[in-house]
């Protein structure tokens, strides 16, 4: 099974809010997205990101009628876009705009669509998926994937990172079990079941990851990757949560020592353990999976991967150095 999820930073959505809200009529608006295909590690099937590169504003020439429940344009932005998305591997993202507020696709977007992504795949070598993706004045998103076969699927996944971050999420979740009834109390439902449907990477598992690992599961985490490659000695013992002289003297991973005591809380929880540094190829399959990242490296190298992820995927990596 493959899920599908769209990755853009606050001010390309800034961006694409003033293109498709100029005026009160339909609008359109192009995005140049990179491809990412990993395998999701806790559940299985393969996850691929759209993650936005580059933004192409139509201009009001292009269009031939524009109204306040549709628009007919010429398909020349859209060819021009294809063609320097196939040299990069790239898939183009229609956007357009709903300005009375219905964040749903709608009978003419679908006849629309079929007709604009046919005529993308005679055209192309490529099999890959495009998108197509509206938006509402409050930047609210649904998007959808078209392949070959020209049959839409949902998109489960939007994220927006900034400042601030949004993960609008279909993934389900269940976030009532009574050890977190304080937490909803105080946050709401709604804050503790996304935090039980994000991916959380841990990259380190010493004195700042134990912790940080043991804190994620206290507060409602789900799914958790711990990645270290670094085995426990005695100097480790006054600050590696969950540790014993015992682990230090069989000189046990660290990964294994803190994903046993996450564990043994005993809360609903999925973990990976990836025995390796950031910079191996495993482990970094496994970050790529990731919707957020804790840095609880000490070394330079570990920072410099971290900050690359970050930047190539739009993954928000928060770093305890």
């Amino acid at each position: 099974m493959t899920r599908y999820g769209l990755r853009l930073l606050d001010e390309q959505a800034d961006t694409l809010a003033r293109n498709l809200f100029r005026d009160e009529k339909e609008a359109a608006a192009i995005a140049l997205c990179g491809r990412c295909a990993v395998p999701d590690p806790w559940e299985g099937g393969l996850d691929q990101r759209f993650i936005v590169r580059e933004i192409l504003e139509i201009p009001e020439s292009a269009y031939l009628s524009r109204s306040l429940t549709g628009f007919t344009w010429s398909t020349t932005p859209f060819f021009e876009a294809l063609k320097r998305a196939e040299s990069k591997n790239f898939a183009v993202a229609v956007f357009h705009s709903h300005p009375p507020g219905s964040l749903e696709f709608s009978p003419d977007d679908d006849v629309a669509e079929k007709e604009l992504f046919a005529i993308a795949f005679n055209r192309l070598d490529s099999r890959q998926p495009h998108i197509s993706v509206i938006m509402d004045r409050s930047r609210g998103i649904v998007a959808r994937a078209y392949g070959p076969n020209l049959s839409p699927e949902r998109i489960n996944e939007v994220a927006v990172i900034g400042e601030t971050w949004s993960f609008q999420d279909e993934r389900r979740s269940n976030a009532t079990s009574p050890e977190l009834d304080r937490q909803i109390r105080a946050f709401g439902r709604a804050s503790t079941e996304q935090l039980s449907r994000l991916r959380i990477g841990v990259v380190g598992c010493g004195g700042t990851g134990s912790a940080v690992a043991s804190m994620l599961a206290r507060i409602g985490t789900r799914h958790l990757a711990l990645v270290d490659a670094d085995r426990i000695d005695e100097t480790n013992l006054n600050r590696l949560h969950f540790s014993t002289r015992a682990d230090a003297s069989l000189h046990r991973l660290k990964v294994d020592v803190v994903a046993e005591g996450v564990a043994n809380i005993g809360l609903p929880m999925s973990i990976i353990r990836v025995p390796r540094f950031a910079d191996h190829h495993e482990a970094l399959k496994v970050l790529r999976a990731c919707d957020v990242v804790f840095g609880c490296t000490d070394d330079h190298l570990g920072r410099e991967v971290l900050n690359r992820l970050a930047h190539f995927y739009f993954i928000p990596v928060i770093d305890l150095g």
